[in-house]
This record gives C-alpha cells, sequence and structure tokens, in this order.
C-alpha cells in the first residue's frame, strides 16, 4: 500500500483538520522523533501511526486528492503570489482612465467605456471607485485575494461587471472567469455589462454559459451574451470573458481535461460571487485548477448564512462544515468601507517629512484633519498622475484612489509592499489583512438601514461620546421616509423573558397609537436569535398579533 501525505502550514492544518489536531494538546504540531528538515524540504521518516483522521473529515479521499494536486503557491487555503503582469497595466490603466476627465493617448473604445463608467465613478457611495482601488492595491501587495464584502443593496454585481467591461475593454487580450452561485446571479450579471453599451466586437468576447434544462424549465432568462448548449465548446475559445453558474460548470472546471478546464488554465481574474458560501468540493476544486497568477476577487455578504437556509439535517451539518474554514469572505480580515480605505493605503506613506510618500499620507485623513494646504498638494498630485485635476478628486474615496495610483507608479520610493508568505498573500495576516465592505444601501429607507446595519453588522457601527454612527447611509439621496423604526434594549439571556419584554412593548405601544393590519400598520421583530423566533410562536404574544394587528 502507498500513502501520500502533505505537509501543510499550521494555520491551514488548523483550519481543515482542527478535531485532529485537538486529539492530543501535549503535542505541538509538527513534533516528531526523528530530525525535521523543514517544510519545503524533502522529508522521509518512519511514522508510527495511532490514528488516521480525514482532511476536512468529510469525503477525505477526494478533497485530500485535490489539496495534494494544487500548486504549491494555491496551498494556502486556495490562494497563491500574485506576479506582476497584464492584469496589473490593465488596471493601473483604468484607474487613470477613470479619474481623469481628459487623457491624451485615449482611444475611441476607452472614450466610451468612460462615459458609460461616468455616473458611477461619480457615484457619492464610491463603491466603484473603492472596489478599484481595492482591486490595484492587491495587485501591489502580491495577493490572489481580493474580498470585496457588501450590505443589501450595496451594488457589489454591478460594481464588479462594470469593472470587468473596462478591464476587458482596456485590454482586450485578458482572459476573466465569473462563477456564480444560481442562474439568475449570472444573467443579471450579464445584463449589466450589457447596460453599458460596449462596443459590438468586444462584447463578442464575453459569454454566459447556461444549462439547457435551465433554459427549458424557465429558471432563468436569456441574454444576448449566452452560448447555445450545442455549440459551447466550439465557440469557448473565441471568448475572453466566460460567466459560468451552478455546480455542473465548477464540475467541468475541475475535470483536468475539460475544454473549460483547458480554457482556464490561462485565466488572470476569476470573481467568484456568494463566496461567504464557498468551501464545498466543486468550489473548492474550481479555485485548485486556476492558475498561479491569478487574482481571485471573493464578492458577497460576508454575514449572510454560508450553506442557505435550509433546515434539514444535511444542511446544518453542511453549515457547520463551512463555518469551521476561514474561507474566502468568512477570515479574520480587517473590514474597511469605501470612505476608510484609506487607512489601509497609509501602511504604505510613511517615512520622514522629506520622504516622497509624506505629501500623500498627509492626504490620508478624514476631511476635518486635512492640512490648510491639502488643495494645492491634491492639484499637485493629480497633474502628475493624470495630467489634469478637477475639484471632485478631493472626496476621500477618490483621494485614496489617487494615493493606491501613486504607490502604484513609485514602488521602488516606498518599502516593499509584496507579500512575503503564503499566509500573508492570502491576506490572513500581516498588512495584507483587511477586506474592503461596501456600506451604502439604495434598496431602503434610512431607519430601515439603520436598525438592519446594527443588528447585523456590528462591525459597520462606529461609537463616539456623544452618539453612534450605524454604517454609511446617504440621506439625501435615498428615500427619508417608511421602513422600520429602531428600538433596542438590553435583553434577558432568557428567551421567555425576551419574549416577555417584547409583549410589555406591545402593550405600551397599542395604547399610544392605533394600530391596523396593513403596510402602515406593522411591527417586525429582528433579532439575531434563532430561539427566539419558537419562543414567538409558541406564546399568546404571537396570537395577539396576528389576531389585532395582521
Amino acid at each position: 500500500m502507498s500513502t501520500d501525505f502533505a505537509w501543510l502550514p499550521e494555520d491551514v492544518a488548523e483550519a481543515f483538520c482542527s478535531l485532529a489536531l485537538r486529539q492530543d494538546q501535549t503535542r505541538p504540531y509538527g513534533s516528531f522523533h526523528e530530525v525535521q528538515l523543514g517544510f519545503n524540504e524533502n522529508y522521509q521518516a518512519w511514522l508510527h501511526m495511532e490514528g488516521l483522521y480525514y482532511l476536512g473529515e468529510t469525503r477525505s479521499v477526494e478533497e485530500f486528492k485535490i489539496f495534494s494536486q494544487m500548486p504549491a503557491e494555491r496551498l494556502c487555503l486556495g490562494c497563491g503570489v500574485q506576479s506582476d503582469g497584464k492584469l496589473f497595466a490593465a488596471t493601473l490603466r483604468l484607474m487613470r482612465l477613470v479619474l481623469a476627465d481628459e487623457l491624451m493617448d485615449v482611444t475611441d473604445d476607452e472614450e466610451q467605456i468612460r462615459r458609460a463608467l461616468h455616473p458611477l465613478v461619480h457615484n457619492r457611495d464610491g463603491h466603484f471607485l473603492a472596489t478599484l482601488s481595492a482591486l490595484l492595491l492587491s495587485l501591489l501587495e502580491g495577493k490572489t485575494d481580493c474580498p470585496i464584502s457588501g450590505v443589501f443593496g450595496a451594488g457589489k454585481t454591478r460594481a464588479a461587471a462594470a469593472i470587468i467591461a473596462g478591464l476587458i475593454t482596456v485590454d482586450p487580450s485578458l482572459k476573466i472567469m465569473i462563477l456564480t452561485k444560481e442562474n439568475v446571479a449570472s444573467q443579471a450579471f450579464a445584463e449589466h455589462i450589457i447596460g453599458l453599451s460596449l462596443p459590438s466586437w468586444i462584447q463578442t468576447k464575453i459569454g454566459r454559459l447556461v444549462g439547457f434544462m435551465a433554459l427549458h424549465n424557465q429558471t432563468t432568462g436569456t441574454t444576448k451574451l449566452d452560448i447555445p448548449s450545442a455549440h459551447r465548446h466550439d465557440v469557448l475559445n473565441s471568448k475572453q470573458v466566460i460567466i459560468g453558474c451552478g455546480g455542473g460548470f465548477r464540475h467541468e472546471c475541475a475535470s483536468k481535461y475539460s475544454p473549460v478546464a483547458q480554457w482556464m488554465s490561462e485565466v488572470d481574474l476569476t470573481l467568484h460571487d456568494e463566496s461567504q458560501q464557498y468551501g464545498n468540493l466543486d468550489q473548492t476544486a474550481a479555485i485548485a485548477r486556476l492558475p498561479r497568477n491569478c487574482l481571485v476577487l471573493w464578492l458577497g455578504d460576508h454575514r449572510q448564512t454560508p450553506g442557505g437556509l435550509r433546515k434539514s439535517t444535511a444542511a446544518r451539518r453542511f453549515r457547520r462544515k463551512l463555518l469551521k474554514r476561514p474561507l474566502a469572505l468568512r477570515g479574520n480580515s480587517e473590514k474597511v468601507q469605501p470612505n476608510t480605505l484609506f487607512q489601509v493605503v497609509v501602511r504604505y506613506l510613511t517615512g520622514t517629512p522629506h520622504s516622497p510618500a509624506y505629501p500623500v499620507a498627509q492626504l490620508m485623513t478624514p476631511d476635518l484633519h486635512l492640512p490648510q494646504n491639502a488643495q494645492g498638494q491634491m492639484e499637485n498630485l493629480a497633474k502628475e498622475l493624470l495630467g489634469t485635476y478637477a475639484p471632485w478628486l478631493m472626496g476621500i474615496v477618490p483621494r485614496t484612489a489617487l494615493a493606491v495610483l501613486w504607490l502604484a507608479t513609485h514602488r521602488q520610493e516606498v518599502e516593499p509592499m509584496v507579500a512575503q508568505g503564503l499566509i500573508a498573500a492570502a491576506g490572513l495576516r500581516g498588512k495584507q489583512n483587511w477586506a474592503l465592505i461596501l456600506s451604502s444601501s439604495a434598496r431602503v429607507s434610512e431607519v430601515t438601514y439603520k436598525t438592519v446595519v446594527a443588528v447585523r453588522y456590528p462591525e459597520l457601527d462606529a461609537d463616539t461620546p456623544t452618539r453612534v454612527a450605524f454604517g454609511n447611509y446617504l440621506a439625501d439621496r435615498q428615500a427619508r421616509i417608511g421602513g422600520y423604526l429602531p428600538v433596542f434594549w438590553r435583553s434577558p439571556h432568557s428567551v421567555i423573558h425576551a419574549t416577555g419584554d417584547i409583549g410589555q412593548m406591545i402593550g405600551w405601544i397599542s395604547k399610544q397609537l392605533e394600530l391596523e393590519a396593513g403596510e402602515n400598520g406593522c411591527l417586525a421583530v429582528l433579532h439575531n436569535r434563532n430561539d427566539m423566533s419558537g419562543a414567538l410562536n409558541l406564546t399568546a404574544l404571537f396570537g395577539w398579533l396576528t389576531r389585532k394587528v395582521g
């Protein structure tokens, strides 16, 4: 019998084999009686096996085979070291294109995409510009993972689709792959790209793979980018951007000799939608097949339930397995918003007042703390990098984007930014340990937004001595009426007592107001404890609500 073993870094081993490692707390990880030659060296020794534990503890043979065949740079949580290539040049070009109102060497196609992206670039939420800045900064840091999370209605898909459209316009030789979980998501992504009215010759380079049964069962609609099922293998090589969906597409990605796997061997950028649910076998296999110089853009909502909302026993076990693995958006990263991304950038703008980075570092601060000569410094910086200046660049998000652009063009004048190890490249340690969260929402009113953010996204709450700021809501651009009125209280640990508090609150409200059934007389209880739902259903309180309020 022949058995192959993979020596994993301790962080990876803890993530995938935590139960096995806790069997013997007295033995340090990697302790052998023979001399250990270390990781990345050939190591052979006789081992006495007291117990065998499966990698991942489920479907062990298949998972072990995937990770043992993964390129060395992608062994750490499916990540690797990013090289400086054409993706960096295209991102740098796109950044200059959207920041400058006028550039000398702009092609007709670039001018067309610049005009199409203009509303997104100048949107006050800063989501598009912050996402593009995070992408360029991740390339500068040598990361292969760019985690982009967002609240409900943040426009994550819209921003990512616009960036991909811009990149493929700037450099049509790029290869980009989009992985979505559902057909409706792939359709939305395709429609966002179509809405930008790209030149026809560029739009022909983009294809959406949709299954025959999905169209037959009408679980998805058709778009101009769809590749017919009967001809998908014939036209695949003519596409530079592929939008794929579901387990069937991921299975093709994992198959070593499939046409999709051969196409993705040269992919420069991969976008993984709904990546808070990443961790299943077919998803891991698709990431494992990516080339070593590919950047993975993780997109999703890090506070959304991993593994779906099904309540079966198998679904619960799957969610528990996913939550044990700090992958993709579930990593313990520092969450920064578009208006606080400068806190990551300023880490690399160090030095004395005589250093080249010092004037740029002075601009990486909130508006209230800018120096008196900030206007002149911004004009000089913009004219150096773009050849022109516009007043809108004084905003905190455009200032951050300009600082990232300065770092990209002056890398030799600052301390090394590239990650020195696999864990840092994965964004799990060091200066690279950060993730962008798009915090504004256009779907709901202000009171609803603040209520949901306060309960679901506590990392977005800023507590000051005088007030608490819930997220970053642009009140002058959104609806200001309707929604939920937030009521916060120190909830008792006992579920029965907590439901009793709600009953007393409803009794007081019923005396102050006349509640009627309908959209103008509703009371919602938003909580983060699943056992509260059962307690509400079992009490007479719930019956009173349905009988009196509707």
